[in-house]
């Protein structure tokens, strides 16, 4: 699906059925505050949904499942230290 493009809240649901993950906790990371994604996940229990500049250890830790748009990743790659292994 492209990106800005949010599926509705019955198709996240059908999808997570189909994978037998229900019971499973989800973290949708983005890279700001999106409405549409925001609106789609929100009664969906397991789920949260928070911009990248929110994460912390725990919360992401806490989490089962984690999802990043492209952008969110993109930011998180940003803020990380650079290793040596990345050079």
């Amino acid at each position: 699906m492209p990106e800005g493009q949010t599926p509705p809240t019955d198709a996240e649901v059908a999808a997570k059925k189909k994978r037998k993950l229900q019971q499973a906790t989800w973290l949708i990371g983005t890279a700001g505050l999106d409405q549409k994604l925001y609106k789609s996940a929100r009664n969906i229990r397991g789920v949260e949904l928070l911009p990248v500049a929110q994460f912390n250890a725990y919360t992401v830790l806490k989490q089962k499942r984690l999802v990043l748009t492209r952008a969110a990743l993109d930011e998180l790659r940003k803020k990380a230290p650079a290793t040596e292994d990345a050079k």
